[in-house]
């Protein structure tokens, strides 16, 4: 009723349908053009998975601070890119903190006719269409599986744990917001999306994160988040993929998993105590989105907008001589 006033009133002209073309991205309410050197993200009041997809006002001051902080750091860790949101812009309205119009304007590193060789995780380990390949498949077809595998580790999960351990920064890796750059075959690169979805250990934010709801939080709940979403969500999925497609044994992929992790577990502070304890801890932490779909929560409106957290089998202690990723499913 308030933007109808404005649309009335004439303080907001509606010029209907202009300008050039935009296209959804596996990101679906965020858009693209080739042309553009920033991608456009908007509010989708509509539920996916656990909650409305809308801009709330905490993310947009996220996005912007958590730009300025790892704008010299992308580097640092390896090939890793953080895709930043660092502008936004909404409509103010009396007494409400979002209006609905809140709009992000996330960076376009993918300038080229259709994006680059740039594919999401999630797409990659997706069950194929009857009768034919999955992408996954496709994409590792003429390459060494293993060989595959270890260049995919060396982008998705040691530069997040080196970001982790140095700066207390984790981020929700889960296989939506992860995108390969595939432009040489094997992955190179690992690109990380979603301002939604940034972890800041209280014991390394400064004041002005501090400020910002939903950004900092105790070790444990930084941990959990990273566990889940890089290691449950992410990784485990690509090794399920490759098993059933052949490519790669169950075991083989979690065996190679661990000792990617035991080298991770050199490093001196808290990323490396987290990836030894991902190698001996039985159960690992996992998102309870059907406790949440069942419940008819929304989780962007839980205090603090912590979902329900469930426990599951870890197969990283035996390797997985004992346990398929299936029961942990």
């Amino acid at each position: 009723p308030q933007i109808a006033a404005l649309v009335t009133s004439g303080d907001i002209l509606d010029l209907g349908p202009t300008g050039p073309g935009w296209w959804a991205t596996s990101s679906v309410r965020t858009l693209w053009r080739g042309d553009s050197p920033w991608q456009v993200k908007v509010s989708l009041p509509v539920t996916v998975t656990n909650s409305q997809r809308v801009n709330k006002r905490h993310e947009l001051l996220a996005g912007a601070a958590m730009a300025r902080r790892l704008g010299a750091l992308n580097v640092r860790f390896g090939p890793l890119r953080i895709v930043a949101d660092p502008h936004w812009m909404t409509l103010r309205l009396p007494g409400r903190a979002e209006s609905g119009l809140e709009l992000i304007l996330r960076q376009n590193p993918w300038r080229s006719a259709r994006g680059g060789k740039v594919m999401q995780v999630a797409g990659l380990v997706a069950e194929p269409l009857p009768g034919r390949a999955s992408i996954l498949s496709q994409v590792v077809a003429g390459h060494d599986p293993a060989a595959w595998f270890d260049a995919y580790l060396d982008c998705a999960v040691a530069p997040l744990l080196r970001l982790y351990d140095a700066t207390g920064i984790a981020v929700e890796a889960h296989q939506q917001n992860a995108l390969l750059d595939l432009s040489h075959g094997l992955p190179c690169r690992c690109d990380i999306r979603d301002n939604q979805g940034f972890y800041v250990a209280e014991d390394m934010a400064d004041t002005d994160l501090c400020a910002i709801p939903q950004l900092v939080y105790p070790r444990a709940e930084c941990e959990n988040a990273l566990a889940y979403t890089l290691i449950v969500n992410q990784v485990f999925s690509v090794i399920h993929r490759l098993a059933l497609d052949g490519l790669l044994p169950e075991d083989h992929g979690l065996a190679r998993l661990a000792s990617h992790l035991r080298m991770l577990g050199r490093l001196p502070g808290h990323g490396g105590a987290l990836a030894r304890r991902w190698l001996t801890d039985p159960h690992l932490p996992a998102k309870g989105n059907l406790l949440t779909q069942l419940g008819g929560v929304d989780e962007l409106l839980i205090p603090g907008e912590r979902a329900p957290m469930i426990r599951v089998p870890n197969p990283l202690p035996a390797h997985a001589a004992a346990r398929a990723l299936a029961d942990v499913a």
